[in-house]
């Protein structure tokens, strides 16, 4: 049988007594040291803690955002500069117009949920967790970026438009087609262009850092894949064999056929490096603006849900519902350049894709439309013609929309493409240092007007951004909603059990959006915004530029006033539960912004060596 001994001598009673005497007091001090850290960060963030290098730990939430919001708002007023070579550009993250409204973020600062994953260090993690969470940034200080919303096609659009005249194209060795007995070869040429992703990915790091440095960019060389040498009498050959069989291609969808004849795709055809193989295409870019221009006309059908109008409480049909479908040419391009140059094939499909209509007219009778549940209107007295135009374009576009039960409503998906061909005129807009104009002026009077019957209705808002400058359109401040295809959107929930449909009317210089549906029973209460902070725009803003004759000075923005608006929202249901919302609006303080015109700089105009390929510093 096993028997344990306790050593029972008198020495190491006494150490194993210290060893236990002193670990309880350690994990005392310790559990002590945790509550005293829990009940000092209670309000607070934890020391050691930063965030775009400004140290937070400490400081309670609102003296955050207060200081955060305040090097935003001066970084966005600073802007992002480049320089290449002699040539400097000067870049707003805020895109601005004259119409105020057409503004909009190219980055845009997510504080909200900044703030709270740096909330969840040390607080919301579990009572050991934001022990070491504390402990651990007390003895390694940690500096967090700020979240953005970063747009980085139109930014990348907004930066070739300013650095494109700076580069040269190049282009693959490609045939020249004098006859079938004669063709020449057009040799390659080196590009050289700016590698705009990378920049992008460097600007946009400065932005999570509100990092003011210079950004310096240098020209790559752009290497063709065809080069004059790869094309042989081999493929010359090649070429002069198909050109003999004059080859049509031919075309195809339900029952109508197009063909293509050997005198009209002559000019799109190339030479393409398929893994070190030269083989004969069509040039991608040539075809697709033929079948946009000579085909898709007769394919394309726009979608149409059915609309409808309420006249005296009926509901009547105004716009049938119609199916729509759109020529796919990228993929019709494709399964053409697989097979043509290589098979005897010459008849294609064409790939068509189709998009079912939602709402048909046969649900008609199903819609259960019975009252009004909710109304928004705003004022756009003052506007200009183009403005007024759009207005009435985009109230067109939504009028008598059906929003279905569970549906989440995006404006922006509603309104459709903006652009000339639906109706819409431009506005000026100041990207850099071009002024650029733009298609939407006036759909900020559709989002805010959207907005507000939606709350008035008592619909929970999925997404909302107000504009970056305070709009007079629509005052009061707090109220209102910008969007920007495809982002910020302006959406929203149908919660109800009931089709809710809208009605868009303009009354004078008033525009009135109706939801009916059926009224649930939800009691809806909301506050009329509260204004505050309201901040001066500081002194003008002078940007050089070669646009203007030297000494010439325009200036492009007017100065406004900053502020922040909230209004709390509450919606109460039939059955008791509660759902609050309060809306927080920021608006940038922006000065007067001038241009002034310099002298020309001298450029070193010395060739790149082809072999030392430059990059982006």
């Amino acid at each position: 049988m096993l028997k344990i001994r306790i050593n029972k001598n008198p020495k190491t009673m006494k150490w194993l007594l210290i060893i236990i005497t002193t670990s309880l007091i350690l994990i005392t001090l310790l559990l002590a040291l945790g509550f005293a850290l829990h009940k000092y960060y209670g309000n607070k963030y934890i020391h050691g803690l930063s965030v775009a290098h400004q140290k937070i730990g400490g400081l309670q939430k609102d003296s955050v955002n207060k200081i955060i919001q305040e090097r935003i708002d001066n970084y966005k007023q600073k802007g992002l500069d480049y320089s290449f070579n002699s040539h400097t550009l000067h870049l707003d993250t805020t895109i601005s117009s004259v119409e105020l409204e057409m503004s909009y973020d190219l980055v845009h600062y997510q504080l909200e949920e900044t703030f709270a994953a740096l909330w969840q260090i040390g607080h919301e993690r579990g009572y050991l967790n934001n022990f070491w969470q504390q402990i651990k940034h007390l003895i390694r200080p940690t500096n967090y970026p700020l979240l953005t919303e970063f747009d980085q096609d139109k930014f990348i659009s907004v930066l070739q438009s300013n650095l494109e005249q700076y580069e040269t194209v190049g282009h693959n060795a490609r045939p020249e087609i004098i006859s079938v007995d004669e063709i020449n070869v057009l040799p390659h040429e080196l590009g050289m262009a700016f590698d705009y992703l990378k920049i992008a990915r460097l600007s946009q790091d400065q932005s999570h850092q509100l990092n003011p440095d210079t950004i310096n960019l240098q020209l790559h060389l752009n290497f063709p894949t065809v080069l004059d040498t790869d094309i042989n009498t081999d493929q010359i050959n090649d070429l002069k064999d198909f050109l003999n069989q004059e080859k049509i291609l031919s075309l195809q969808y339900d029952q109508e056929n197009f063909n293509i004849l050997p005198t009209d795709y002559q000019e799109w055809l190339i030479f393409i490096n398929e893994q070190g193989s030269i083989n004969l295409a069509f040039n991608s870019e040539l075809m697709s603006q033929y079948l946009e221009t000579n085909i898709a006309p007769s394919i394309n059908i726009e979608t149409r849900d059915a609309k409808f109008d309420i006249t005296n409480g009926r509901v009547s049909e105004f716009q049938g519902s119609q199916d729509g479908q759109k020529l796919n040419t990228t993929d019709t391009i494709n399964n053409i350049n697989l097979t043509f140059f290589i098979e005897e094939a010459s008849e294609y499909d064409l790939v068509v894709n189709e998009k079912k209509a939602k709402i048909a007219v046969s649900d008609i009778n199903e819609l259960g439309i019975r009252e009004i549940i909710g109304m928004g209107r705003s004022n756009f007295v003052g506007s200009s013609t183009n403005r007024v135009h759009n207005i009435r374009t985009g109230a067109a576009a939504i009028n008598g929309l059906i929003i279905k039960p569970g549906e989440t409503f995006s404006l922006i998906t509603a309104l459709g493409e903006i652009d000339a061909a639906h109706n819409y005129l431009p506005e000026l807009v100041i990207k850099g240092n071009e002024t650029i104009p733009e298609y939407g002026g006036g759909l900020c009077q559709i989002g805010t007007t959207t907005f507000r019957a939606a709350i008035d209705s008592g619909l929970p808002i999925i997404e909302r951004r107000n504009h970056s400058y305070r709009v007079a359109y629509y005052e009061p401040a707090g109220f209102d909603a910008t969007i920007y295809n495809p982002k910020p959107d302006l959406r929203f929930k149908n919660d109800t059990n009931n089709n809710i449909i809208i009605q868009a009317r303009l009354e004078g210089t008033e525009l009135i959006f109706e939801y009916w549906g059926t009224k649930d029973g939800r009691n809806v209460y909301y506050t009329a915004p509260t204004i505050y902070n309201i901040t001066s725009p500081g002194p003008t803003k002078w940007i050089e530029t070669t646009k203007l004759e030297p000494g010439q000075e325009k200036c492009t923005e007017r100065a406004h006033n900053g502020a922040d608006a909230e209004f709390d929202y509450a919606v109460t249901y039939p059955d008791g539960t509660k759902e609050e919302t309060t809306f927080t609006s920021h608006y940038v303080a922006w000065p007067e912004v001038c241009l002034r015109g310099i002298e020309e700089p001298i450029i070193d105009e010395s060739s790149p060596d082809p072999t030392e390929v430059p990059t982006i510093e």
